[in-house]
């Protein structure tokens, strides 16, 4: 019964990680799938796109091209942002920590001597190095200065341990050195994290804390209707079904758990729904869902150890913690919203060439943890960034079969949902990523929306060849469109850049008449050598996007 009341949560926190990974994935491809069939599908409302009778004019002077080879302001204002996030998150895990070290000492009756507090809030404050990994991206070179400083910071104190002739102590049936006793308090600390990795995936993070919630209070079901077995009455009364009925002990157990399961099934859908809608009302971010998840996983380690120093009653207190690392952080990121609501939005469109999923999922990674300080990125949903891109509501409309609800069939469904396009930021001063789900004759007039809105537009056009004939309509039609101070044109060694090239000069001697690109006095286009290094991309284009004179703001 220890188990069943201690490490049973825990237990069933991994079974649900590991559920959780596999179902997440199994889920995203069908996600991937429906989202193609329904792309597919053209809308059925008899829309028929317009014909492009515009009269035209060639330019003058002709089009050049000019390589970005410098980063001029290199995005300061977003680095100045991720920083002010970073304090805020850290400031909030310290919290965290300093209270979880308080309630240990207070119920175990330990004395606050300086060093020890300061090597258990180390090792409690260590899912913060977690939760800037996810905010930094995948931007290796900072995720390294936060491990190995956090790391840096721990070897300190097991020198301060030594100089300081911390006595030896037995652990594990054998005298740790002092020395080495700050370090084995830290990984006994960070071991439950590594259940973490479960449902951070990048592949199934998007929706894994929907499908751990959603899991994991079916196991709790689960849990509670073995946990009954274990009263003598209830017993009895599964055993007499069981024997009417033939059935064996073991298929019992399993029916027993999955009945528990079931009951279970109303009480998690309205957990998920209840998430749904925190998100929904921009009450909560996708950021924010997995720090939640964990913090509260840490808050559920730290309810473990409580138990078995004072009982229920104290691993309640486990509570506090967590309330205290809300508070703190809503206190520190609310001058960094109070700014971001008063700045002017800027909208970045990224359009791409599709095909190439892990090139875009890496860049939109990367370009998503930094633009999104500064305003929101459109997009066109297609199935090689559904595992980034997809919210809460999307994914449940898929797991209900409604998700051919959110295509855009008809001109009336493009400007409903050109309406709900959100520019404003989370509770986490984050802006969201916009995707319209658009039928097969219904992506023309969605992008061609999109690109007149867009601060910059920059287009991704590694793997592009002139047979790309989606790019070469979007090419044409940036042209027409929107001024080329506001375009960028991402290359690298794949792109076929004579072919580009050509089919951008030719464009350019016939032009719209009414292209705002007619009265350049020097028009150059922009082009981005990317080759292999997304990080130097995304730095160039917040250094674009940070000039006020060269990047247009949508009001």
């Amino acid at each position: 019964m220890q188990f069943a009341h201690d490490g049973a949560i825990l237990f069933n926190l991994l079974v649900a990680g590991l559920l959780t990974l596999i179902l997440g994935a199994v889920a995203l491809v069908l996600l991937q799938r429906a989202i193609l069939r329904n792309m597919m599908r053209a809308g059925g409302s008899g829309f028929v796109p317009p014909a492009d009778d515009r009269a035209r004019r060639p330019a003058d002077p002709e089009l050049a091209f000019g390589n970005v080879t410098e980063t001029a302001g290199a995005g300061h204002m977003a680095s100045r942002l991720l920083w002010r996030h970073a304090l805020a998150h850290g400031v909030a895990g310290l919290a965290f920590a300093a209270v979880s070290t308080a309630l240990l000492f207070r119920f175990s009756g330990m004395e606050f001597f300086p060093l020890r507090t300061v090597v258990v809030t180390w090792a409690h404050a260590w899912p913060t190095v977690l939760v800037l990994g996810l905010l930094v991206g995948r931007d290796r070179r900072l995720q390294a200065m936060i491990v190995f400083g956090y790391l840096g910071v721990l070897a300190l104190i097991c020198v301060v341990a030594e100089l300081r002739g911390t006595e030896p102590l037995p652990m594990f049936g054998v005298t740790v050195p002092g020395y080495v006793q700050p370090a084995i308090i830290w990984a006994l600390n960070a071991a439950p994290s590594a259940f973490l990795l479960l449902f951070l995936n990048r592949t199934i993070r998007s929706i894994g804390p929907l499908v751990l919630v959603f899991v994991f209070v079916l196991l709790v079901g689960s849990h509670i209707a073995t946990t009954l077995m274990s009263f003598e009455s209830v017993l009895r009364a599964v055993v007499t079904v069981a024997v009417a009925l033939h059935i064996d002990g073991a298929v019992t157990f399993w029916i027993v758990q999955a009945l528990g399961a079931l009951v279970m099934a109303w009480p998690a859908w309205r957990c998920v729904t209840w998430l749904r809608d925190r998100y929904a009302a921009k009450r909560s971010s996708e950021l924010l869902l997995i720090a939640d998840a964990i913090w509260l996983l840490q808050a559920l380690v730290l309810a473990s150890s409580l138990f078995r120093e004072q009982g229920v009653l104290a691993s309640f207190a486990a509570v506090l913690p967590w309330i205290a690392w809300r508070l703190t952080l809503h206190a520190t990121i609310r001058p960094v919203l109070q700014e971001a609501r008063a700045r002017e939005p800027m909208r970045l469109l990224l359009l791409r060439v599709y095909g190439f999923g892990r090139r875009s999922r890496r860049l939109l990674d990367l370009l998503g943890t930094r633009w999104r300080l500064l305003g929101s990125i459109d997009l066109i949903a297609a199935p090689d960034l559904a595992s980034r891109t997809v919210e809460p509501s999307t994914f449940l409309e898929f797991v209900r079969g409604r998700l051919k609800r959110l295509f855009i069939r008809s001109p009336e469904d493009l400007r409903a949902r050109v309406a709900a396009l959100d520019d404003k930021p989370d509770p986490d001063a984050r802006f969201r990523i916009n995707q319209l789900f658009c039928s097969d004759d219904m992506w023309k007039a969605a992008v061609n929306h999109l690109m007149g809105t867009a601060s910059l537009v920059a287009m991704d056009l590694r793997g592009f060849g002139p047979h790309r004939r989606g790019c070469v309509y979007e090419l044409e039609t940036l042209l027409d469109t929107v001024p080329l101070d506001r375009l960028v044109f991402l290359i690298d060694a794949s792109t076929d850049r004579k072919g580009l090239e050509a089919i951008l000069s030719a464009h350019w001697q016939r032009l719209a008449a009414d292209s705002p690109n007619l009265v350049a006095a020097h028009p150059t286009l922009r082009l981005l050598d990317v080759s292999g290094n997304d990080a130097a991309a995304v730095r160039h284009l917040l250094a674009i996007a940070e000039q006020p004179a060269a990047v247009g703001r949508t009001g």
